[in-house]
């Protein structure tokens, strides 16, 4: 199981460095689809389950079916979910809570990630969506990471229009902000 895991982590990895030289060699290109957000956003959850459960963490969802079928690329929705809600496992020690919000607003989908983690210190929040950067309070703390996700992140964001900002207090948790443009949004 050990060699498993470490496979998966290699192969996250090389997938994460993959996926930054699309970006800096602008190959990055986007699949829009008709895509149901609910059933997107329960499948990263799902597939999240067991290190929520191994960690005692409180999950809040703040969506349901209604947020309907929207055009997006599911890939990078996906790509944008599963890092947000990884980084929040990782970032929050056990016991404590992870909200994970979702909503169609006008032609805009809103995703919120919040933590009651370890925070930001105020002294990296300038570079936290810097390549390879991780913050100064988690290199002592025994957490997974390249420094890759929030970049990648941000370049998603980035290419289509969208806005990523946060909010962070050291000791007290972490609260990530996206919004996505939606293209002719169709209802249920």
């Amino acid at each position: 199981s050990h060699i498993s895991e470490s496979n998966q982590r290699m192969i996250l990895l090389v997938n994460s460095i993959l996926d930054v030289s699309r970006i800096e060699l602008s190959t990055f290109v986007a699949d829009v689809r008709p895509t149901d957000i609910f059933l997107l956003t329960e499948d990263v959850v799902t597939e999240s389950k067991h290190l929520i459960e191994s960690k005692q963490l409180i999950l809040h969802k703040n969506y349901n079916q209604s947020v309907g079928i929207v055009n997006i690329d599911s890939r990078y929705v996906r790509m944008i979910l599963e890092n947000l809600l990884s980084n929040a496992i990782k970032y929050t020690p056990s016991g404590k809570s992870i909200d994970i919000t979702i909503a169609r607003k006008g032609t805009s989908l809103h995703i919120t990630v919040a933590d009651t983690g370890y925070g930001i210190p105020e002294e990296d929040v300038s570079k936290i969506f810097t390549k390879l950067f991780r913050a100064s309070n988690i290199l002592t703390k025994d957490t997974d990471g390249n420094g890759l996700g929030l970049y990648i992140i941000k370049s998603i964001v980035d290419y289509a229009g969208g806005k990523i900002s946060f909010t962070s207090v050291e000791n007290e948790g972490t609260t990530f902000y996206v919004v996505l443009p939606i293209v002719n949004v169709k209802k249920n």
